[in-house]
């Protein structure tokens, strides 16, 4: 939508997802890694999930109409 329509950085909400499925992906295996990794992988989770709100935020405010 945002690339067919234009839009002010057309692929940020790719990225977005992107970021998502990585952090989605450390999710799934934090209970798998925690007896591996002693401090665990969650906290992962946690930042990569304020990078996709972040970057949905931004796009709709950058392609907000003034």
């Amino acid at each position: 939508y945002h690339y067919l329509f234009k839009k002010t950085e057309p692929f940020s909400l790719l990225l977005a997802s992107f970021v998502f499925l990585c952090s989605l992906t450390f999710r799934t295996l934090d209970n798998a890694l925690c007896e591996t990794i002693p401090f665990g992988i969650h906290f992962l989770w946690h930042c990569l999930n304020s990078i996709v709100l972040y970057l949905a935020v931004r796009t709709l405010i950058v392609n907000e109409k003034t």
